[in-house]
């Protein structure tokens, strides 16, 4: 059986779940209309202590499921600017967490 890989999904529910207790999949029924556009992520804001540890958790997630070092840390400045969540400073935080 083939395992199954982590998807983008996978990592916005590691921090919807945590910290909002939703998922992808309530938040595009809740909201279908703004989740067309990139200000649904202003809906459910972390802080900055909660950014920094769904940056360690998806990393983790991202090697345990097999990917080397190399490649997360190549790939990681996408998957970041793409799914991380938003903080009222994301400006800044991107420049630090990227």
């Amino acid at each position: 059986m083939k395992k199954k890989r982590i998807t983008a999904n996978d990592l916005l529910n590691l921090w919807l779940t945590k910290y909002h207790n939703t998922t992808i999949e309530e938040v595009v029924l809740l909201h279908p209309e703004i989740c067309k556009t990139p200000d649904w992520f202003k809906l459910y804001p972390c802080t900055n202590t909660q950014l920094e540890e769904w940056v360690t958790e998806s990393k983790a997630l991202l090697k345990k499921d097999g990917y080397s070092k190399y490649v997360i840390d190549h790939d990681w400045p996408y998957v970041f600017l793409d799914i991380a969540p938003y903080t009222n400073d994301n400006a800044e935080q991107t420049k630090e967490m990227v």
